[in-house]
């Protein structure tokens, strides 16, 4: 009789062992592991109103970048002014120390509250028109010892 418990539990033991072993459910995606003590696997970016940009000043001619797959803004830069917003809240961005053209009036490194962003265009990028280009690019934020990077879409006009 002791026999017969034992081969009823192995199957719930084996099955609870395998339910507990990491799967692509739970692995991050695209998050590319290196030397920062610590890789955030999901966006700490919230996508961003049209009135939230105007509010903070980064409206006009600039970028924005957002995911591609949802096109949402997660951050927006005109002339001198960025912006992004957290689960904290919105976070104002001056151009970092040597931060290059990212476009014309804009740049490409941005710091504020202990936060630094920077936008990498990747590849080509295509003209809509004579007022906005477009391409890929990838977006960097640095918060502490926290990193999070993704690839999305630079969108850049007046």
């Amino acid at each position: 009789m002791n026999t017969a418990i034992v081969s009823l539990l192995a199957p719930v033991a084996a099955l609870s062992l395998v339910t507990a072993l990491p799967t692509m459910a739970t692995t991050p995606a695209s998050v590319p592991q290196n030397d920062v003590s610590a890789t955030v696997p999901v966006s700490p970016l919230r996508p961003l109103s049209m009135a939230m940009v105007m509010k903070a000043g980064a409206a006009g001619t600039g970028c924005s970048w957002s995911l591609a797959k949802d096109r949402r803004m997660c951050f927006a830069a005109a002339d001198d002014r960025a912006v992004i917003r957290l689960a904290s809240g919105i976070v104002r961005l001056r151009p970092a120390a040597g931060a290059g053209d990212l476009f014309p009036f804009t740049h490409d490194r941005w710091v504020g509250d202990s936060i630094t962003v920077t936008v990498t265009p990747i590849g080509r990028s295509t003209w809509r028109g004579t007022e906005v280009n477009e391409g890929a690019a990838d977006i960097e934020v640095r918060n502490g010892g926290r990193r999070w990077i993704a690839r999305g879409r630079r969108t850049c006009g007046s």
